[in-house]
């Protein structure tokens, strides 16, 4: 459909801001945002499983597999409601075109009280975002990225045992590849927390913008509904110990100055081997490790360690 509204993924590390802004663009009455949502990855993996193109029986079991998969996040708990309540609607649209993105389409237009404008997901690893363009090749992403002691600083203290040096490492990583999708400008608009917050009517104008959403009223009635707190962004500064500011500043040096955040204790980037890179990551996802190997693959345990080794 030639007409449809291109899909919008919010991306960035977890404590980036990303929470508020998904929760400020369902503010808009025309768009429609699942909240860290499994459908993009795992949801198509179990779609091709079922051998597509699927027969009326077969979407109806893919739609309960998937509704059951969704109920584990309470703010996706309306997709789950759309799914069981429109499903014969689903199951007719979907006989029509055989499509997995569009069916994801038809499941966020069902639930929307206005016309769709827009729908998406936000999402916390900007390693997906090809396997994303690969399903919604003209999809749009807002990277949402924060100044890295900020993140880690937040993490620490929102996560139970979450180490500083994972934290650093992981952030570091995204901002990484982030800055490599960011030079795609068609696709990928990269927005500052730090600015977003100072600055919400203009920042908002310009991802509706990017999104090809223009209505003022709306942004403001957005804003009304959800305002920032300007106050979180120097936070950091009373929860971290200058010993750990350095050590954040040392692991994502080159990352913080290339996005325009400045290192006030490191003078350089600290070379960390892998040995050290493995160590942190098995101690972050020892449980998941102990998991079967079906878990490893639906929490993508193996690329997401190489991906933090090789970046």
């Amino acid at each position: 459909m030639s007409n449809d509204p291109a899909p919008l993924f919010i991306v960035g590390a977890a404590r980036s801001g990303t929470s508020y802004l998904h929760r400020l663009m369902n503010r808009h009455p025309g768009i429609r945002m699942t909240y860290e949502s499994r459908l993009p990855t795992e949801g198509f993996r179990i779609y091709k499983d079922h051998n597509p193109p699927l027969s009326d029986e077969s979407i109806h079991r893919f739609l309960d597999t998937i509704a059951a998969m969704e109920k584990e996040e309470d703010q996706n708990l309306w997709l789950c409601r759309t799914i069981d309540g429109k499903r014969h609607t689903l199951s007719d649209r979907y006989q029509m075109h055989g499509s997995f993105p569009q069916l994801i389409r038809d499941i966020c237009e069902l639930s929307c009280p206005s016309p769709l404008k827009g729908f998406g997901n936000k999402m916390l690893r900007a390693e997906l975002c090809p396997d994303i363009l690969a399903l919604w090749p003209n999809a749009r992403f807002i990277l949402l990225i924060r100044d890295p002691r900020a993140v880690v600083a937040s993490q620490i203290r929102r996560f139970k045992g979450r180490r500083l040096a994972y934290a650093a490492f992981y952030c570091d990583t995204h901002a990484r590849i982030a800055r490599q999708l960011a030079r795609d400008r068609q696709r990928f608009l990269t927005v500052r927390y730090e600015e977003f917050v100072r600055n919400p009517k203009d920042q908002l104008k310009r991802i509706l913008s990017f999104a090809g959403l223009h209505d003022p009223f709306i942004e403001k009635y957005m804003l009304q509904q959800a305002p920032p707190h300007s106050a979180s962004v120097d936070k950091w500064r009373h929860h971290l110990s200058q010993a750990q500011i350095r050590q954040i500043e040392e692991i994502c040096f080159h990352s913080m100055k290339n996005s325009g955040y400045v290192p006030e204790t490191a003078v350089a980037q600290k070379p960390v081997n892998t040995i050290k890179k493995t160590i942190e990551l098995v101690y972050e996802k020892k449980e998941a490790f102990l998991y079967a190997p079906a878990t490893w693959r639906r929490k993508n345990i193996i690329n997401r360690f190489l991906t933090i080794v090789h970046q």
